[in-house]
């Protein structure tokens, strides 16, 4: 479930693989193995031998940004394939009282309700812990999402108060698959590491949102 596509067609490893490589000089690296397990870097197979292949909300500025309540949602919408990419803030404070934001993002497709023949949906999901007073990251990770047809309709539609928008799936359906922490990452590394997992019509309204 991975996202493999590579950031020059010569290239034999991953986008991801290649921010992981180039931009990541501190902190841990974390990779998935099976449904339920991700292990140091140092204990997986590198990736550097496999050949893989409307809008509502403020705009996001990162510190620049005017939150006025603990958690802020941003919804970006493709009007001619009606996908949908979704952006929740959440304010917190760490262990030390310092404040630090969740940073989401997940793709959601349009999909026909009418359909019959779908029982799951299943989307991206990009976290990231940010500091808005270092502007940095100490966290990012990227999951894959899995829901049940009637309650992914229910959360794209916005038709359901049981079922907003932001409504997250069952931790079992929740894989994630890499994660980089406990270290100092750029808006750059974080930005890398969107562009690399969504696929270029959700990279145009991200951009979009952070213009």
């Amino acid at each position: 479930m991975t996202d493999t596509k590579v950031i020059d067609f010569t290239d034999k490893m991953p986008a991801f693989a290649r921010i992981i490589t180039e931009q990541i000089t501190s902190g841990d690296i974390l990779y998935r193995l099976d449904e339920r397990l991700a292990v140091p870097e140092e204990q997986i197979i590198s990736y550097s031998t496999l050949n893989f292949e409307k809008f509502y909300g403020p705009q996001f500025r990162f510190n620049d940004s005017i939150l006025d309540t603990k958690k802020t949602i941003i919804v970006h919408m493709d009007e001619n394939t009606m996908d949908k990419l979704l952006m929740v803030i959440k304010q917190c404070k760490d262990m030390f009282g310092e404040s630090f934001w969740h940073i989401e993002i997940e793709t959601l497709p349009y999909v026909d309700g009418q359909k019959k023949n779908i029982n799951h949906i299943i989307t991206t999901f990009l976290h990231g812990m940010y500091y808005p007073n270092k502007d940095i990251f100490t966290h990012i990770d990227y999951t894959r999402n899995q829901y049940r047809f009637s309650d992914y309709l229910l959360k794209y539609s916005e038709s359901n108060n049981d079922v907003p928008i932001d409504y997250y799936t069952e931790k079992e359906l929740h894989y994630k698959i890499w994660c980089v922490e406990n270290g100092e990452y750029s808006r750059k590394t974080w930005y890398d590491f969107m562009i690399a997992s969504l696929t270029p019509k959700y990279q145009k309204l991200l951009n979009e949102l952070l213009q």
